[in-house]
């Protein structure tokens, strides 16, 4: 965290967010498209040694509203996300609509970065996502015969608007070619926030 002044704050680091999910597959179109839906079941709170318990259970209280989120989707035939839907609890913190706004797009838009032409062990290249606006590289890091294993990094240039932010964030995932969505998949975003502040005096 840093000021216009240019004092700058390290602020503790949050927990990070574990989340179990159930897919159904609810129809498969005569091209191939695949029709799903999705029920976020449960979540809880990675606690890293040092956090305040009182900061750890507030957000557990925060993020209450979200298990029995319901959604659904999309996939054509080649694994690409043609559609994805799913609505934020209006009850929940405002604080936390922008980060996990910005995840449902990352799991809506599973399957968009990979490429459409074929590539080996060790290619890299971008996905561009506008809203937020970011780009991800990815590296093809493990291929056999049904999984596939990606390293990703991701940056998101400061913002337009007050507070100022920017991210970083790496990680990867491990893919299925027969299931819809990664067996696994982390991602570690650091943001960092530039406010103003004046001092008119008394």
């Amino acid at each position: 965290f840093r000021s216009h002044s240019g004092r700058t704050r390290v602020l503790p680091s949050p927990p990070g967010v574990q989340m179990n999910l159930t897919v159904e597959v609810s129809r498969i179109s005569p091209d191939g498209e695949i029709h799903y839906r999705f029920l976020l079941e449960q979540m809880d709170l990675l606690v890293k040694a040092g956090t305040p318990q009182k900061d750890a259970e507030a957000l557990r209280a925060e993020l209450g509203p979200l298990p029995g989120l319901r959604g659904e989707g999309r996939v054509s035939p080649h694994g690409r996300s043609s559609h994805f839907h799913a609505a934020l609890p209006p009850d929940l913190s405002p604080r936390l609509h922008e980060p996990l706004q910005q995840l449902l797009t990352t799991l809506g838009g599973m399957g968009t970065f990979i490429p459409s032409s074929a590539v080996g062990l060790g290619a890299r290249w971008e996905h561009q996502t506008q809203s937020p606006p970011s780009t991800t590289t990815v590296e093809l890091k493990r291929l056999d015969k049904k999984e596939v294993g990606l390293k990703m990094e991701l940056y998101s240039p400061p913002s337009s608007t007050e507070p100022r932010t920017q991210s970083r964030g790496e990680g990867g995932c491990v893919m299925s070619l027969d299931r819809l969505w990664p067996l696994e998949y982390e991602l570690a975003v650091e943001t960092h926030a530039q406010v103003q502040s004046q001092d008119d005096g008394p």
